[in-house]
């Protein structure tokens, strides 16, 4: 992370309440449950805000545009994901094979 910027930004939206009541840090994996803010998100998920969607494209589950627009680079990022824990992994001895 670097001072200033964004990372990790997740946009839930909803015509109903949803109900966070069971995250959990202990339902996270170890690289997710070791970020710094992870305890501060879980205690308190929500901000709630009106956005005005009349010039924005929505996509909804019935039109998974975005996960097709987005699948090479989260491919990219989950692969270097990957290495890094395991490469955190051996570091600290544990024994990983591939």
């Amino acid at each position: 992370n670097y001072p200033g910027s964004f990372s990790d930004i997740l946009f839930i939206a909803s015509k109903s309440t949803i109900d966070f009541t069971a995250l959990s840090v202990s339902k996270l994996n170890y690289c997710c449950a070791s970020l710094d803010y992870i305890h501060n998100y879980i205690e308190s998920p929500l901000t709630q805000t009106e956005i005005d969607t009349t010039n924005a494209y929505v996509f909804v589950d019935d039109k998974p545009l975005l996960e097709s627009l987005t699948a090479e680079v989260i491919f990219e990022w989950r692969n270097y994901a990957v290495k890094m824990i395991a490469k955190e992994g051996m570091r600290e001895g544990i024994r990983i094979f591939e």
